[in-house]
């Protein structure tokens, strides 16, 4: 701090000619080969190896962590699923983790499958902070399973009524599927609309729940004694089946003709 006075106070410092080496764990895991395809929503068993190339003991724990990516490129990624690792691994170590994890139900393409060890960076390591992390050379191509398809093929329009009075409304749901059964408990809604529009500003008269498996090429017919309107006026009604979405009916237009007129 400059406390004593002196002629020179350059040479009040001086580095020393050889670096300090300090004895650091170094973890990193191996190239893995991954799937050529899954299928959405499928349990898949994933493995890895992890070394460590370093020059002391990785005490643990760590974690090992696995994600699903769209580019080659680590980060902003999906994850899978977790592995805490509980046991010291010795210098030129190696260990094999797995993991098994769901594959997200709303995916379809090409994924890479991400590993990464020493998610958080509990581990103080030396070397290349990079090879925590392999992405697999090759994707694996998400393929979206058959899916049961509802559609409302039917509604029955009330005759003119009394605004605010009951009336009943009937209509149609079928599984246009051919292979796979709706299975759960959805509600079937039916709005009131001035434009055969469905929107926020609609009139919900009532909703049906549906606790059942409709197998495919099957259909049922609904019906419910709710109000007209409170507003007096020209509506159409509309039926939405699966009004919720509890139902998985696919990424290529399964969710689309949920609504009819």
């Amino acid at each position: 701090s400059g406390d004593v006075l002196e002629v020179n106070e350059s040479d009040n410092c001086s580095t020393g000619s050889l670096a300090s080496a300090y004895n650091r764990p170094d973890l990193a895991v191996s190239p893995f080969t991954s799937p050529t395809n899954v299928e959405a929503e499928a349990a898949v068993t994933l493995s890895w190896n992890v070394n460590n190339i370093g020059s002391a003991v990785a005490r643990p724990f760590w974690i090992d962590a696995v994600y699903l990516s769209t580019d080659a490129t680590f980060g902003d990624d999906i994850l899978l699923g977790t592995q805490l690792q509980t046991a010291a691994l010795g210098v030129a170590g190696e260990y094999v983790g797995s993991a098994q994890v769901s594959i997200p139900a709303n995916l379809e393409g090409d994924y890479y499958i991400v590993v990464q060890t020493d998610r958080g960076d509990r581990v103080i390591e030396s070397g290349d902070p990079d090879n925590n992390v392999q992405i697999a050379t090759v994707p694996t191509r998400i393929v979206q399973p058959p899916r049961a398809n509802l559609v409302v093929s039917d509604v029955v329009t009330p005759l003119p009524g009394l605004a605010g009075q009951p009336m009943t409304a009937g209509w149609s749901v079928r599984n246009e599927s051919a292979v796979r059964a709706a299975d759960g408990f959805w509600f079937d809604r039916v709005a009131a609309s001035l434009d055969r529009q469905l929107s926020s500003d609609d009139f919900v008269l009532g909703s049906s729940a549906n606790p059942q498996t409709l197998n495919p090429q099957s259909g049922y017919t609904g019906h419910g004694v709710m109000d007209y309107p409170s507003v007096p006026g020209d509506y159409y009604l509309i039926v939405v089946t699966d009004a919720t979405n509890t139902v998985r009916e696919g990424l290529s237009g399964g969710e689309d003709d949920n609504i009819r007129v």
